[in-house]
């Protein structure tokens, strides 16, 4: 049987009193420009590889609070819970290895200039 978004989050208001977080819109964000004007594709990259980082850091986080929640809720949801945790598993070594090839690569390239748009990029 396959359930709906929909009704997800209602089983979720009904069995836990905690009410369902709406549905996210994803929004297109353009790079910015006076950055992305005078960097070399492996700084491109770099950067890309940050941003890649920071958004798996949310990920991991929103599925460590889904597991937590998963375990306090209905036996039908509960069940789940370890399913979750294997989630946030996998997002944290996918996480890990990002950050490994992201030392590779900044090793292999000229690293202060990777440093200087990697510092830009955080701020």
């Amino acid at each position: 049987m396959k359930i709906s978004r929909k009704q997800i989050r209602k089983i979720i208001r009904e069995e836990c009193g905690a009410p369902a977080l709406p549905h996210a819109e994803l929004v297109a964000v353009e790079p910015q420009s006076a950055i992305s004007e005078n960097i070399t594709p492996s700084q491109e990259m770099m950067i890309e590889m940050a941003a890649a980082k920071k958004a798996l850091q949310i990920v991991v986080e929103s599925a460590e609070n889904a597991a937590i929640a998963c375990v306090n809720c209905s036996e039908e949801i509960a069940v789940h819970a370890p399913v979750m945790e294997a989630v946030v598993a996998q997002a944290e070594a996918l996480k890990e290895m990002l950050e490994a090839q992201a030392t590779v690569i900044a090793e292999n390239t000229e690293s202060n200039a990777v440093e200087t748009v990697l510092d830009l990029v955080s701020q």
